[in-house]
């Protein structure tokens, strides 16, 4: 697969993978645009992984209500036409909190239990009742592009990320993954955000409401809310982890989670 941009038409399922960052924003954006000139938006369902306690809930701060990740992603998948009932939310039986507990998989480095154990792999899983029967309608493996906002300013390692490449082929499916905003810098993200159609998270202001981009460097993933209140994925400038603990980031460490806000 020497391509870098994929044939829309030739997928049974289009199936982008919304975390309600800002990447997957612009992502979403740039893929339906697409999608809609190949005249292929009939094919796309789009999907959100809930961390559970661990994702970000929406919060209160001085009257103003900030919408959680899962509320984000749904709203992303809205603003771009896609109807309410294909944009699936998924977990995993047991919530990623629950098997740190009972299992010791807290995320690291070497084993990204937040990523691809706690959401690839169970919105893969989410596909399967789809992929039967489609397979039996088509008599052949199901096509799936699943598409994410990874970009190469992200880290190194996402640099080197194949835009476009085959991750999994079986008698019941073929899966392509595709990465459409792959080198889009940030700094385009971010102007892509002063018009977009749904907010970004106030995470990457550092607090809620803040424009100035302090007292914090702004996260550079946002999606979960560890219970140290702090992660291992270091910044793209190799200085360690998004600086989100109350110690660091008084004005975050005060807002308000509404009763029944958190995920359960």
């Amino acid at each position: 697969m020497n391509k870098t941009t994929p044939d829309l038409a030739a997928y049974d399922l289009l199936a982008p993978q919304l975390s309600g960052g800002k990447d997957s924003g612009v992502m979403l954006w740039s893929f339906m645009r697409d999608a809609t000139a190949a005249g292929v938006t009939d094919r796309v369902i789009t999907y959100h992984s809930t961390l559970g306690p661990l994702e970000r809930p929406a919060v209160h701060v001085d009257g103003t209500r900030y919408a959680s990740m899962s509320e984000l992603a749904a709203a992303q998948s809205a603003a771009c036409g896609i109807p309410p009932d294909r944009h699936v939310e998924v977990a995993r039986p047991a919530f990623l909190l629950t098997e740190i507990a009972a299992y010791g998989r807290f995320p690291r480095m070497s084993s990204p239990y937040c990523r691809k154990y706690a959401k690839e792999s169970i919105i893969s899983t989410a596909w399967t009742p789809l992929v039967r029967r489609l397979r039996r309608e088509l008599g052949r493996p199901v096509r799936i592009l699943k598409v994410i906002g990874l970009r190469a300013d992200e880290s190194r390692d996402r640099a080197h990320h194949p835009a476009y490449r085959n991750v999994l082929t079986n008698s019941a499916r073929i899966v392509d993954e595709w990465l459409p905003v792959k080198d889009w810098p940030t700094a385009a993200v971010l102007e892509w955000h002063r018009d977009a159609p749904v907010p970004y998270h106030w995470t990457y202001d550092s607090f809620p409401g803040g424009t100035s981009r302090a007292p914090a460097p702004a996260p550079v993933r946002c999606v979960c809310s560890p219970p140290s209140g702090t992660c291992c994925w270091p910044s793209p400038a190799g200085r360690g982890s998004p600086r989100c603990t109350p110690k660091s980031n008084p004005p975050a460490a005060t807002a308000s989670v509404p009763t029944g806000a958190s995920p359960t």
